[in-house]
């Protein structure tokens, strides 16, 4: 998705400038705190979704798991493959509320 530029707002302005829910993924890793509080704080608590896109490793403990054919590595935090890319996430949906505290 493209950043939210002042000059083209992107998928990012149309979505706080509409009524419209938004849903995202509140593990801090996939979006910023600050970014969850401000999207809560424009569209408020009825306008926001908490998801998880949470892969089967979501729950375990740390170590190396397939994804499709691919290793991920998960640790405390986060999935991700050999490169360092986001596989996906760990979150489950208590610990999205937990970390929003709404």
């Amino acid at each position: 998705m493209s950043p939210f530029n002042h000059r083209e707002p992107g998928a990012v302005g149309a979505v706080l400038n509409q009524h419209i829910t938004s849903e995202v993924i509140a593990d801090f890793i996939h979006v910023h705190p600050e970014a969850v509080k401000l999207l809560i704080n424009i569209k408020g608590t009825d306008k926001v979704v908490l998801i998880t896109d949470s892969m089967r490793a979501g729950g375990m403990k740390e170590g190396v798991y397939d994804l499709g054919g691919q290793e991920v590595y998960v640790d405390k935090t986060s999935a991700r493959l050999e490169d360092g890319t986001l596989a996906g996430s760990i979150l489950t949906i208590n610990r999205s509320v937990l970390n929003v505290k709404i």
